[in-house]
């Protein structure tokens, strides 16, 4: 163990061998086309990225608009909602109001109706005084008459 220890530190302490050059190009090369394939991929992948950010974004934003759009027509007929209701309120309260005014009015028809009904009454048996005291002057007059016809044959 002893003997694969010290290779082991021999090798960490030789200094490794240069690369010839040409390898060495061909390997710069190679790395270089690696990093360039690699920073392709990337840009590619950022660009789908990007594209697919900018779809859910634009998506988002429609959504977004439809969202506003129909919140708009939401407070519209909201506001036409409140609109009836304060209308309904105000007629509700004009009919307690008329209904409030309409009863005095309907005791004041009693009360004008039995009068009425009493002043007719008053009228029929007025007439029918009246008729009575025509029927009494007449034969008043009859009377007279005849008491006036008899005082003259009386007299000659």
């Amino acid at each position: 163990m002893r003997a694969f220890r010290a290779r082991q530190r021999e090798q960490a302490t030789e200094q490794a061998t240069p690369l010839p050059p040409e390898l060495a190009q061909l390997l710069t090369g190679q790395l270089g086309l690696l990093w360039q394939a690699a920073v392709k991929q990337a840009e590619a992948g950022a660009l789908a990225a990007r594209e697919q950010a900018d779809d859910d974004i634009a998506r988002a934003d429609k959504e977004r608009d439809e969202a506003l759009a129909n919140v708009a027509a939401l407070e519209s007929e909201l506001a036409v909602l409140r609109e009836v209701v304060a209308e309904r309120d105000r007629l509700l309260q004009e009919v307690r109001e008329l209904r409030a005014e309409a009863l005095p009015l309907r005791e004041q028809v009693a009360r004008l109706t039995a009068t009425g009904e009493h002043l007719a009454a008053q009228l029929q048996d007025t007439k029918a005084e009246l008729k009575e005291a025509r029927e009494d002057g007449r034969q008043l007059q009859t009377e007279l008459l005849a008491l006036a016809r008899q005082d003259g044959k009386v007299k000659k």
